[in-house]
C-alpha cells in the first residue's frame, strides 16, 4: 500500500481528515473521516492590569488582573518578570494572581506572556505603576508651639512635600475635633477660640495613601486691660487739686509756727 503523510493548512477548529488505503491490486478500502480537528496558527492576545489600574501604591504586593483569549486552541499558561530578561515558569493560565513588587520607591513595570495548547506564544504585554512607601514631609510656619496668644483668633500655616507621588490634600482639627479637608490649601484660621490651651493636627496624604500628622499646641490667654488714658483737663484739675492742698498744709504748718 502507499503512505503518504496528510497535511492540513486551513486554520480552523472543524477540518475534517479524509484517508484510506489503496494495495496493489487497486484495491480501495472504504474512506474514513476524522471531523472536528483544529488548526491554530494565531498566537493568543492578552493584557495585564495592576491595582484596578491604579497609579500608585503604598504595598509592594499588588494584584495582577489578567485577560487572554485564543480562539482555537485556547488560553493555556501565562509567565512573568520584572525586567524583560528573567522570567518564571510558566504557569497555568489564571484571571488574578498576586505579585510583590520589587523594593525601592519609583517606577515598577510588569510584563507578561501568554501561550495556548498549540504551544504558540503571545507578544509581551506589560504594565506600569509606582511604588511610593514614604510618608509625605510637613512643616509647621505659624504658630510656633507653645506659644501664647492674646487673640480669640489664630491662623495655621505650613508647608508639606511629597517626592514620589505627590500630596493629594491635607486635613486638619482642632481640639480632637472632627478632621475638615481643606483640599491642597496651606493656610487656615480658627475663630472664637477660648481662653484655653488648643492643639491643632494637621494630617498629609500623598497619592499612594500615605499619611503623615503634624501635632501642636497653643495657648489663647486673656488680653491685659490697657492702662487708662488721661484727658490734659483732667490732668490740669488734678494738678490744681494738689496745688492748693500743698498750699493749705504749709498755711497750717505757718500757723501752728507762729501761734506756739
Amino acid at each position: 500500500s502507499k503512505h503518504e503523510q496528510p497535511k492540513i493548512t486551513t486554520e480552523g477548529y472543524n477540518n475534517t481528515l479524509e484517508f484510506w488505503s489503496v494495495d496493489n491490486a487497486g484495491n480501495e478500502e472504504p474512506h474514513k473521516f476524522l471531523t472536528g480537528i483544529k488548526l491554530d496558527k494565531t498566537p493568543p492576545t492578552g493584557s495585564i492590569m495592576i491595582s484596578n489600574g491604579r497609579p500608585y501604591t503604598s504595598s509592594r504586593e499588588v494584584n495582577l488582573a489578567l485577560l487572554a483569549s485564543d480562539t482555537l486552541s485556547g488560553v493555556g499558561f501565562m509567565r512573568f518578570s520584572s525586567d524583560n530578561i528573567t522570567w518564571t515558569a510558566w504557569e497555568h493560565y489564571s484571571l488574578i494572581k498576586e505579585w510583590m513588587l520589587q523594593y525601592g520607591d519609583g517606577r515598577k513595570i510588569i510584563y507578561v506572556q501568554f501561550k495556548d495548547h498549540a504551544n504558540l506564544t503571545s507578544q509581551i504585554y506589560y504594565a506600569t505603576i509606582t511604588l511610593d512607601t514614604t510618608p509625605p514631609i510637613i512643616q509647621l510656619i505659624t504658630p510656633k508651639p507653645n506659644s501664647q496668644i492674646s487673640n480669640n483668633e489664630v491662623t495655621v500655616q505650613w508647608t508639606g512635600a511629597d517626592e514620589t507621588s505627590g500630596i493629594s490634600h491635607y486635613e486638619i482639627r482642632l481640639d480632637k475635633g472632627p478632621w475638615i479637608n481643606v483640599g491642597n490649601n496651606t493656610i487656615y484660621n480658627f475663630k472664637n477660640l477660648s481662653y484655653d490651651t488648643h492643639v491643632v493636627e494637621i494630617r498629609a496624604f500623598d497619592n499612594a495613601g500615605n499619611i503623615a500628622t503634624l501635632s501642636i499646641n497653643f495657648i489663647i490667654i486673656t488680653p491685659k486691660s490697657p492702662a487708662p488714658s488721661i484727658s490734659l483737663s483732667n490732668l490740669l484739675l488734678i494738678v490744681g487739686v494738689v496745688t492748693i492742698i500743698v498750699i493749705v498744709i504749709i498755711g497750717l504748718a505757718y500757723l501752728l509756727r507762729k501761734y506756739t
